[in-house]
């Protein structure tokens, strides 16, 4: 905000902002519009709770939405003990469209391409690449962690690394580390890897939950992912060589409440040890509802625990607390390639070994089973999202 607490309206005008070394980006708290702006070779390092290169918070007050309009963030970094992004660290009731970081980001927690941490905001025709590294969870390509908030037209091929210690639930996901009440995630993809020294990764999502608590108040609303993908692949290491619990194609673990997905493919592979599939890596509790989507990731690297126990599935790996948990799938396809089938789904068997197949293409199952071609091409063996 301005001198006078009003809002600022700041237009760049398409001018480049260049070479910034500092400890601290160009806003501290941010109130207002910033549009038309380009910022270039910036490097920050700082220490504080929130950090990113446009501004470390922004829509702290009641009220105003902040606006981001048409910025650029181009060959720059930036590192924090948490609660860093590329762009912001903590953006609260903001309305974000037309962003391009490529940003190299470290931190610990809330660590992520553009938004370290996002609430009741939505963004638009967003575009993240470069790297994200955090050492703890909420690490994610574009955010970190959202509660209520809305991503459309996003994608992320930043490459996402968690270092978290062994045990810990990192969260990491090639879009978004943790997608949480209310939030919709459509027509978005992520194609970087993700690679994690802990629980839940997601080539998309590493953590979908229905069911939040802020300011001590419980909320609970479905989460959404619509005609999205994730072609990354996704491998979960503890120690350097140990593989852990809940990878997922799309989608690490789903942990409670609702979730939709609709219209939504995973194609990269998959490495863990247990609680992982091609699809959606862990079921913990609640209703899972999955209606056309396929997943043909390499997933010949799933193996047991080292006490032997194998809880990976071809779409998904594990129901956790199977007396309360409801999975509704309808139309889903999948190359089953532990042992190179074909199969498809009417209703979905979350364990390995207990499907029904046929020897004919991903795409003509999917013909079969009713797939909107308004949404889907089907020209090819495999379907793509028009």
């Amino acid at each position: 905000a301005n001198a006078s607490g009003a809002p600022i309206v700041l237009d760049g005008g398409n001018h480049v902002v260049k070479n910034v070394k500092a400890e601290y980006g160009l806003f501290h708290i941010l109130e207002g519009t910033v549009k038309n702006l380009v910022i270039e070779g910036a490097n920050i390092t700082m220490g504080a709770e929130k950090g990113g290169i446009l501004a470390h918070a922004a829509g702290v007050t009641e009220g105003d939405n902040v606006k981001i309009e048409n910025v650029t963030v181009r060959s720059s970094s930036i590192s924090n003990s948490g609660y860093v992004g590329g762009l912001i660290g903590q953006i609260t009731r903001g309305i974000v469209d037309n962003i391009n970081v490529e940003c190299t980001v470290s931190g610990a927690a809330r660590c992520a391409g553009a938004f370290g941490h996002a609430i009741n905001t939505t963004v638009t025709n967003a575009v993240t690449s470069g790297s994200v590294t955090g050492t703890d969870y909420y690490v994610g390509g574009l955010v970190g962690l959202m509660y209520a908030c809305t991503l459309k037209n996003c994608s992320s091929s930043s490459n996402v690394t968690c270092e978290s210690l062994a045990n810990s639930y990192s969260r990491l996901g090639g879009l978004v580390g943790e997608l949480t009440s209310g939030g919709t995630v459509e027509n978005c993809f992520a194609t970087g890897t993700v690679i994690g020294k802990g629980y839940f990764g997601g080539g998309l999502i590493g953590v979908a939950v229905g069911t939040a608590t802020v300011n001590d108040v419980a909320t609970v609303a479905p989460v959404v992912v619509k005609q999205c993908y994730a072609t990354g692949s996704v491998a979960l290491i503890r120690d350097g060589n140990a593989k852990d619990a809940g990878a997922g194609g799309l989608v690490g673990r789903f942990e409670s409440g609702q979730l939709d997905v609709i219209n939504c493919y995973a194609t990269g592979a998959v490495e863990a040890d247990r609680y992982s599939g091609g699809f959606v890596g862990d079921v913990n509790t609640g209703v899972l509802n999955i209606t056309n989507g396929f997943c043909n990731g390499d997933l010949t690297k799933l193996g047991p625990d080292a006490n032997g126990n194998h809880s990976d599935g071809v779409a998904i790996g594990c129901l956790r607390l199977p007396e309360s948990i409801t999975i509704k799938c309808t139309g889903f396809v999948a190359w089953n390639t532990l042992d190179t089938k074909k199969f498809s789904y009417q209703d979905l068997v979350p364990s390995a070994g207990n499907y029904f197949g046929a020897e004919e293409t991903v795409s003509a199952q999917a013909k079969k089973l009713g797939w909107d071609e308004s949404v889907w091409d089907l020209s090819a063996d495999t379907p793509k999202l028009k």
